[in-house]
């Protein structure tokens, strides 16, 4: 059985055609990349109850959408393609080549449009 899984929790620069941004993102785990993609205004704590479980067999990474939590503010509200491409901004910075992918309301739409626009990445 694994030891306790520590979080990692930081803010990451992106950079995507909307503009940059400070996404406030944390890191649990080991193994395959598992973005998990909270809904429209949600922030990355709404999968607090399910990390230990998931982060004993991947690596868990969370993230606070463009303008809520801890990421910096937005002027505008994006559309669930436009945060996708945030995700995959997410991606680039944090040098996720592909991740498994779950959402939950509008996250959900949002792996939608990664797996659409960018299947490669999506496992």
């Amino acid at each position: 059985m694994r030891g306790m899984n520590t979080t990692r929790s930081f803010t990451t620069k992106i950079r995507s055609r909307h503009g940059e941004a400070d996404i406030f993102t944390s890191v649990t785990g080991e193994g395959e990349p598992l973005l998990l993609i909270a809904g429209l205004g949600g922030r990355g704590v709404f999968w607090n109850a399910q990390l230990p479980a998931l982060a004993s067999r991947f690596q868990v990474i969370t993230h606070d959408h463009r303008g809520t939590g801890k990421s910096s503010l937005s002027p505008i509200v994006y559309s669930a393609e436009q945060m996708a491409e945030d995700v995959i901004a997410l991606m680039d910075a944090l040098e996720i080549e592909r991740a498994h992918v779950v959402g939950h309301s509008t996250g959900g739409a949002i792996g939608q449009f990664l797996a659409l626009r960018h299947p490669e990445r999506v496992n």
